[in-house]
């Protein structure tokens, strides 16, 4: 089965800057901010977002 990527020999011979997250400028500040305040992985940055949007669901339960 192939990797979505390409076959998997493909990937240890590419630089790892191929494998950088490319995002558009006006989200890369939001990056640098997560990756400041300790969020040092995409799973830690989508937990965060997921803790995040939790307490603002109990906040707007709350104020309702």
């Amino acid at each position: 089965m192939l990797h979505p990527l390409g076959p998997s020999e493909d990937l240890a011979l590419r630089p790892k800057a191929q494998f950088k997250l490319r995002l558009p400028d006006e989200h890369k500040d939001w990056v640098e901010r997560k990756a400041k305040a300790g969020f040092h992985s995409m799973q830690a940055v989508v937990l965060g977002l997921i803790e995040e949007a939790k307490r603002k669901d109990e906040q707007q339960i709350k104020q309702a």
